[in-house]
């Protein structure tokens, strides 16, 4: 009999995507799925058809907001403290509603704890899906030897610190004046009485991150990266194909949820680096607000509407993204 999953993540496109394709197989093997994610993703996530909770809050206004304030640390304080923390409020208050009625929880990396919270008082199963090994403080890092073993291992065990006291602090600002409960959660990712440790799904590719023999606190699993499926048909159409047909293969240049101020002079710098190398491109703006315009070079073609990436590069001669 199939169970009732959610998926609860926060965050831009690279947050939710994932979340999307591993819903889709598990509504694929019976079982009924919700995505619950900031309301900028709504269209996106039904448009596959699955089923969709709203969580409060802009990501593209906030990401805009930070970068404003630019390096300037008292301007980025204030901006955490005047959005982001009023927005963990409501987050945290709809998300006591969202998580209810589930056989199991699935949560990404901002929604740690209140997904793990939520799993505990329900007494229902949590898991962890993580796109990057923060948590896992036993993987051994490919590449990495027995030297630097104890480095890693001091450097994870300091972040998960880090991460635990900024959650504690931020949660005790955020039920200032409310009747939210006072701080009772414990670090998921080791057992304790009457619950083993939460299990993390490590949503990398094997040859970056190797599947670990042992780990010393939660079971962690490998899993590959998780893609939206894409037709084994798919050609480039329109622009796009015309302009790939028309010369060398050209280096795709993608921004993909930065946001910038100054999107202009970003994509003079693009132009002008691939001008100097005598290469076309392919340049794709995402969240950064890059255009084309009438003085884009022959040589660059703007992405419009995005393309499967796992399609598009093998058809460039090198990929330069934001890597988020």
């Amino acid at each position: 009999m199939g169970k009732r999953i959610l998926l609860l993540t926060y965050g831009t496109r690279g947050d939710v995507q994932p979340c999307m394709a591993l819903g889709l197989g598990l509504k694929e093997a019976g079982h009924e799925v919700v995505i619950a994610a900031p309301m900028d993703h709504e269209e996106f996530v039904r448009e596959w058809g699955l089923d969709f909770r709203g969580l409060p809050g802009d990501v593209t206004a906030f990401s805009a907001r930070l970068v404003s304030g630019g390096r300037n640390p008292i301007v980025t304080a204030r901006e955490v403290t005047e959005y982001a923390l009023p927005i963990g409020r409501e987050i945290w208050q709809v998300g006591q509603e969202v998580t209810q009625g589930f056989d199991l929880i699935i949560h990404t990396f901002l929604m740690t704890l209140l997904g793990h919270q939520a799993a505990v008082k329900q007494g229902i199963p949590d898991i962890s899906l993580q796109f990057f090994p923060l948590f896992a403080d036993t993987l051994p890092l490919l590449h990495w030897d027995w030297a630097w073993r104890p480095y890693r291992w001091v450097v994870n065990g300091l972040y998960n610190q880090v991460y635990w006291w900024l959650n504690r602090f931020g949660y005790a600002w955020l039920r200032r004046g409310t009747d939210m409960p006072a701080w009772d959660m414990k670090w998921p990712f080791r057992d304790r009485p009457g619950r083993a440790a939460t299990p993390m799904m490590l949503a990398v590719s094997p040859l970056l991150v190797p599947q670990p023999e042992a780990a010393w606190t939660a079971p962690i699993k490998v899993s590959g990266f998780l893609e939206l499926p894409v037709a084994d048909d798919w050609e480039p159409e329109g622009a796009l194909a015309e302009f790939l047909a028309a010369g060398e293969k050209p280096v795709f240049v993608g921004f993909g949820s930065m946001v910038s101020d100054e999107a202009e002079r970003l994509r003079r710098v693009v132009e002008g680096a691939l001008a100097e190398c005598g290469l076309r491109g392919v340049l794709y703006g995402g969240w950064g607000g890059l255009k084309g315009t009438e003085e884009v070079s022959e040589r660059v073609h703007f992405l419009e509407g995005g393309a499967p990436f796992s399609r598009l590069f093998p058809l460039m001669r090198g990929v330069v993204h934001h890597g988020g």
